[in-house]
């Protein structure tokens, strides 16, 4: 399993430096109207993250509200391209997901990005293998995903802003 923690670190810090190479200015502006700025984009993967946090800390939750499942686990491209195929790679974010009003300055941004990652992935190492591969959580577009599934899920996130932030260069 670490070579899933070390995908999703690595996503994480190279979207960090991406988005580090922007100017203040251009770190909020949006590109366009009805499109996120970086710092948006920023801000819905930490909406995004944070729930993960307290759930990975509360397994018997998990268990408790979507069970287990004993059906095997789909790579990062099978979830991937799940989520493409359901969302015709355009999908909405639920409400309690919009970035409604960003940090203050980038920096602040980047750092509560960053903790919000390592918290994630500490509450993920909390997890033995057996419970990653079995305890499931729904996903708004593909349905029920193991917890490895959604580390491969959350890793897919990262990347498709990460392109959504570099587009806006």
């Amino acid at each position: 399993m670490k070579d899933l923690f070390d995908r999703y670190q690595a996503a994480n810090d190279s979207l960090v430096k991406t988005a580090g190479s922007f100017t203040e200015e251009q770190f909020f502006k949006r590109p366009e109207e009805g499109k996120w700025s970086a710092a948006e984009n920023m801000e819905h993967l930490i909406l995004a993250t944070k729930p993960m946090i307290g759930l990975f800390l509360k397994p018997e939750v998990i268990v408790e509200r979507w069970g287990t499942t004993d059906k095997p686990s789909r790579s990062y491209d099978e979830i991937a391209n799940a989520y493409l195929k359901a969302t015709n790679g355009a999908g909405k974010a639920p409400e309690r997901l919009v970035p409604q009003a960003t940090e203050q300055t980038q920096a602040v941004q980047l750092d509560k990005f960053k903790q919000v990652s390592a918290d994630f992935l500490n509450a993920l190492g909390s997890l033995n293998e057996t419970q990653m591969l079995t305890y499931q959580i729904p996903h708004p577009f593909i349905g029920n995903l193991t917890v490895k599934e959604f580390m491969h899920f959350m890793t897919f996130h990262v990347d498709h802003h990460h392109k959504a932030i570099k587009n806006i260069l």
